[in-house]
C-alpha cells in the first residue's frame, strides 16, 4: 500500500464507514484522492481491509463482509495473520465476487489500483 498513486489516502482504524443505517471500522480504508479536510469521506472508500482476530473472525467474514457489499464498497480484503492469508473480493453487479484467496506467492490487485501482496510479508 506504501507505492500509492500520488494524492491517494490510506487511512487506519479507527474510522466510521457508514453501511446503511450502521457505522462499522475497519482496520484500513483506501481512498481516491480529494479527501477533504478532517478525513471525512463523501462517498465510499476504495477498499477496506479488515484483519482478523479469534473474536473478530465471524463478523468480519459474515457481517462486515455484507454490510460492505450493501454499502457498494468497490474492494474488500481479509488478512488472515494466524494463517497468513489474504482473501480479496471484488464488487460486480452489485455482489462481492472472490478474485484472491492466498496463503502462498504474490497476488496483484487490479483494484483499487495495481498493487502486489504476498501475504507472508504482511506481518514483517
Amino acid at each position: 500500500m506504501l507505492n500509492r498513486p500520488a494524492g491517494w489516502w490510506v487511512l487506519t482504524a479507527p474510522l466510521d464507514v457508514l453501511a446503511e443505517d450502521t457505522a462499522v471500522q475497519p482496520d484500513i480504508i483506501v481512498c481516491g484522492p480529494g479527501l477533504p479536510a478532517g478525513r471525512h469521506l463523501e462517498g465510499p472508500p476504495l477498499l477496506v481491509v479488515e484483519v482478523v482476530s479469534p473474536s473478530t473472525r465471524l463478523h468480519d467474514y459474515n457481517v462486515k463482509f455484507a454490510r460492505y457489499e450493501r454499502a457498494c464498497i468497490p474492494s474488500y480484503w481479509v488478512v488472515d495473520p494466524d494463517e497468513l492469508r489474504l482473501t480479496a473480493w471484488e464488487l460486480r453487479d452489485g455482489r462481492y465476487v472472490e478474485v484472491a484467496d492466498l496463503t502462498d506467492g504474490d497476488w496483484t490487485a487490479a483494484q483499487p489500483y495495481p498493487v502486489t501482496v504476498r501475504p507472508s510479508a504482511l506481518l514483517g
